[in-house]
């Protein structure tokens, strides 16, 4: 069984490190909604994980 762990600091309302294991990402909003833009957007980092998910599985299914 796969475990991971997630841990996150909020810096701001729309900011906030986040490490998994070895990695660490910031998440943040664009200035014009309050953020500071240093990392990318909360749906970004959703849209990201849904592509790499979708790449595992279309890989996947073309090799069965």
């Amino acid at each position: 069984m796969l475990e991971i762990g997630v841990e996150g600091f909020s810096e701001s309302p729309a900011k906030m490190n986040i490490c998994s294991g070895k990695f660490q990402i910031t998440i943040d909003e664009p200035e014009n909604i309050g953020g500071t833009n240093k990392g990318p957007a909360p749906l970004q980092v959703l849209l990201m994980a849904l592509a790499g998910c979708l790449n595992i599985t279309g890989h996947d299914v073309a090799r069965q």
